[in-house]
């Protein structure tokens, strides 16, 4: 099956949009939450800046 440039365009405009999702999820997922313990000092509406970053579900200081 071949595909018109039209289609072939549309495809990498769709890869490139994966990739930076994956990018994104990659960097918030991991990066970020490597760092939650030094950031546990940091408060937002009383719970440490940590648990939002990385702890899914319990504090990274308990761990």
């Amino acid at each position: 099956m071949q595909l018109d440039e039209r289609q072939r365009a549309y495809w990498r405009r769709n890869l490139r949009l994966t990739a930076s999702l994956l990018g994104v999820w990659f960097f918030v997922s991991f990066v970020l939450s490597y760092f939650a313990r030094e950031v546990e000092h940091i408060l937002i509406l009383d719970i440490p800046l940590g648990f939002y970053m990385g702890a899914q579900g319990r504090r990274s200081s308990i761990c």
